[in-house]
């Protein structure tokens, strides 16, 4: 979806602000990958090795690909 959005955000019209084309794309993605979860959800066992690695995915990968 990141691919998506950025392929969006350069063709976006001069009206459009990006923080509400970000929030469009994000919409439209949990909208198409919600028939697919529910379909096959997965239940992750929380542990700390769990929490940490999803820790790392969401803060410190996400914050790098700001930068």
């Amino acid at each position: 979806m990141w691919g998506i959005y950025s392929v969006l955000l350069m063709r976006r019209p001069a009206g459009v602000p990006p923080l509400a084309l970000l929030s469009a794309t994000i919409i439209v993605a949990l909208v198409l990958m919600l028939p697919a979860y529910l379909a096959h959800p997965v239940g992750l066992p929380m542990s700390l090795p769990v929490a940490g690695a999803l820790a790392y995915v969401g803060i410190f990968a996400s914050a790098l690909g700001y930068i």
